[in-house]
């Protein structure tokens, strides 16, 4: 910084030394002579100096002038390409469209996007989704076997090769796109759940389990649907290893199942313990207590009878009794206290279901003139039921049991006469 102050004070001094200095110059060229004073020589410098710089630039732009009508171009193309694309995102709902016309309006933007950005790998990428989303899957195809050419999104293209080969049904091309894409990224979730499609809809359950284990022993966790799509295919296992009368494998296949799918997998479970030893059962009961809460259900709840060897009603009535204390301060479900009376009334304790019933009744009617939880049909039925089943059995009140059946007879008129209004 001081040199540069330094350079431009010597500049300064020397032009005004040469702008006041006496005398004149004369330069002469062949025939050309000037005379000038300093000064005036000075001015004529520099603007030659501006006139040349001005050349220069106007030049400069000239020369540039195709390169800048090209890129002019290419923007323009490209703006126009990402406006057909962003269509091509957004068109599907619109308002007095069909929608196979829709799609079909969307695929033709896709692929006018694609053709604007020159087929780049985005825009190919979001038209093959969009064809396979319009089931023009021989157009998918030919797109991603484009992006199967480009390394960056050759995984992406093979697993989706894999998928098209799968809706097709041809299983043998869809492995062979799968295996081709393990290569790449051997630990994908995206090519797990792709792996476990095609062994399942390829009727090949053992194939799914076996990619299942090894997930499982790999650490990654698939996503819901599939863990219930495992329990599934547990539960199936479970039922063939009793058909073979493998008791020992059926135990195992029903655990895997809890494992992949608690909610689906703990009756069959449950079940299975139950048929073991004490330690078995004991486990069993452990189980139910545990996780009632959350599962809790007429299933569950005759599981845990079977693994306490209860038959008698009222052994049965006092274990779900057990149960439903597990679940303070909340409720135990409507379901689950109905089916309490139902044991109830089998146990013939007539003052301890009256009670039960009374104190549901209340709670019926204020949930169903609720609009934010209005009490299932089957419920409502179920509560009719009872409420009959109370006023014959304990009071012999034929009269009572009247009342109720007439109730009953109405309130499954409800949904038919709701749906002719409708």
């Amino acid at each position: 910084m001081f040199w540069t102050i330094v350079k431009l004070a010597l500049l300064t001094l020397i032009v005004a030394w040469m702008a006041t200095a006496r005398g004149q110059l004369e330069l002469a060229w062949g025939e050309w002579q000037l005379t000038a004073r300093p000064g005036a020589l000075i001015v004529l410098l520099l603007l030659a100096l501006l006139l040349v710089a001005w050349g220069g630039r106007l030049f400069r732009e000239l020369w540039l002038l195709p390169r800048h009508v090209g890129l002019w171009r290419r923007t323009r193309r490209r703006d126009a390409g990402y406006r057909a694309l962003l269509q091509a995102l957004s068109e599907g709902g619109t308002a007095g469209t069909e929608a196979g016309e829709g799609v079909a309006a969307r695929l033709n933007k896709a692929l006018e996007a694609r053709k604007l950005l020159d087929r780049d790998s985005l825009s190919t990428l979001i038209a093959a989704q969009i064809a396979e989303s319009a089931s023009d899957l021989d157009q998918a195809q030919t797109l991603y076997e484009n992006l199967k050419r480009s390394p960056d999104t050759r995984f992406v293209a093979l697993v989706s090769l894999a998928r098209l080969a799968r809706h097709k049904g041809a299983y043998g091309r869809a492995r062979a796109h799968a295996r081709e894409a393990e290569t790449l990224r051997p630990s994908s979730l995206l090519l797990w759940i792709e792996q476990i499609e095609i062994a399942r809809c390829g009727d090949s359950p053992e194939a799914a389990l076996s990619l299942l284990d090894k997930i499982r022993r790999r650490g990654i966790t698939l996503p819901s649907t599939f863990q219930t799509l495992e329990a599934g295919l547990r539960i199936d296992a479970m039922r063939k290893a009793l058909e073979a009368g493998d008791e020992k494998d059926a135990v195992r296949q029903a655990h895997l199942a809890y494992l992949a799918s608690p909610q689906r997998g703990i009756v069959a479970y449950a079940q299975r313990l139950a048929f073991g030893g004490a330690a078995a059962k004991a486990q069993g009961r452990k189980l139910v207590r545990a996780r009632w809460t959350e599962f809790e259900g007429r299933p569950l709840a005759e599981v845990f009878f079977r693994l306490h060897d209860a038959t008698k009603p009222i052994e049965r009535a006092r274990l779900l009794e057990s149960l439903c204390a597990k679940k303070p301060p909340l409720q135990p479900s409507l379901k689950s206290r109905l089916f309490l009376c139902e044991l109830l009334l089998d146990a013939k304790v007539w003052v301890r279901a009256t009670q039960t019933l009374d104190d549901l009744a209340a709670e019926i009617e204020e949930s169903d003139r609720s609009s934010n939880a209005p009490i299932a049909q089957a419920d409502w039925l179920s509560y009719n039921v009872l409420r009959a089943r109370l006023a014959k059995e304990a009071h012999n009140d034929l009269e009572g049991q009247q009342y109720w059946l007439d109730r009953l007879a109405e309130q499954a008129r409800q949904p038919r006469q709701q749906e002719q209004a409708s």
